[in-house]
């Protein structure tokens, strides 16, 4: 599975309304799907992560991240940042990262 990302500009200082449009235009169900083949869980139960606790992780660590521009938080597969472009201004950007491509880095970083 390749990695499901979505990138939004924060126009106005309206980070909420981006947070909303990212939540509202991610593939979930992609996520949910991949999960769900990997046998993927939380710590906090045997089972797979539903949709809207996905939503939930995924709205809060946009939030998280708001708070610092130059900010990149990752936990539950999740990856969300918030750091200015020059050209383009604030951008805010939550990405799934599926497993491979996680035990991959982490083969270089060793």
């Amino acid at each position: 599975m390749k990695k499901v990302k979505r990138r939004v500009r924060v126009v106005n200082e309206s980070v909420e309304n981006a947070i909303e449009e990212i939540i509202q235009n991610f593939k979930f169900e992609l996520v949910y799907a991949y999960m769900k083949m990997v046998g993927w869980t939380y710590l906090d139960s045997p089972e797979t992560p539903t949709i809207h606790r996905l939503t939930e992780k995924a709205r809060e660590l946009l939030t998280m991240c708001k708070k610092k521009h130059g900010s990149s938080i990752r936990s539950g597969g999740f990856e969300a940042s918030y750091y200015v472009e020059e050209c383009s201004g604030p951008t805010l950007t939550l990405e799934f990262i599926p497993l491979e491509t996680s035990a991959y880095i982490a083969e270089e970083e060793a």
